[in-house]
């Protein structure tokens, strides 16, 4: 038996579990000692960088496991939510203050939208530090977890990051992809970001990557991160996760 640890908000409950737990056991176990009715939420852990790593099949909790090296199971959990409102100003508004300037907006969810957003995860007024801060993922704005493609097929995924730092990213940052067992699946290496889409401080950015569905039928997943002109990642880490049929 093994002894987790979950973290759900700011509470913490302890319970024991099999060693060989699959995930729906794993699901079904926490919305008992939790006492949820509702499936909306998602896990992860932290790996030795201290990075936030979910998982939602049984290979992956069993690659989860097998680095615990005895240690206790520390599982994270949090609300699945849509996309919050945005908050935009209203152009050619003259002589109304800037509480009435401000409105709310729900941003369409289509293949062209514009690069940068106010942010709206950042509390006003409130900054923070640190570099993970500088990309605070929002949400997929498009392929969720686990979209189903055709061989070969080719897609385009966009992920929205939110700079809650008093400093803009510098120029020559890219996307970048990170881990040990990801798949690239056609895209490139690499993915610079245009000068004039770096994010101000406050303001949010849509990033889109073009990929290629494998030729091989089954699941494939990807983690991508941010880095500065130096190699020096930032912000949090990104997922690209589909089927292939």
């Amino acid at each position: 038996m093994l002894l987790c640890k979950s973290y759900l908000d700011d509470e913490i409950r302890i319970f024991r579990m099999k060693g060989t737990i699959d995930f729906y056991e794993l699901k079904e176990l926490f919305k008992k000692e939790w006492e949820i009715a509702h499936d909306s939420f998602e896990f992860y852990y932290k790996d030795k960088t201290n990075e936030d790593i979910t998982f939602d099949r049984d290979d992956e909790i069993r690659y989860a496991l097998s680095q615990l090296n005895g240690e206790k199971f520390n599982i994270y959990v949090k609300p699945i939510s849509e996309l919050p409102k945005i908050e935009v100003k209203n152009e050619g508004e003259e002589g109304k203050n800037e509480n009435e300037k401000l409105k709310s907006k729900r941003i369409t969810l289509a293949s062209k939208i514009p690069k940068n957003h106010p942010n709206v995860r950042q509390k006003k007024g409130q900054w923070r530090t640190g570099r993970k801060a500088m990309g605070v993922f929002v949400g997929h704005i498009n392929v969720q977890d686990n979209t189903v493609f055709f061989r070969k097929q080719k897609f385009i995924k966009t992920w929205r990051l939110e700079n809650h730092t008093k400093m803009k990213w510098p120029k020559g940052s890219y996307l970048t992809i990170v881990g040990t067992f990801c798949d690239r699946m056609g895209a490139p290496e690499k993915i610079y970001i245009k000068d004039e889409d770096l994010p101000d401080p406050g303001y949010s950015i849509d990033i889109d990557v073009h990929f290629k569905a494998p030729e091989k039928p089954g699941y494939y997943m990807g983690y991508w991160r941010m880095c500065d002109p130096n190699g020096k990642m930032f912000g949090e880490r990104l997922r690209v996760k589909i089927q292939v049929k």
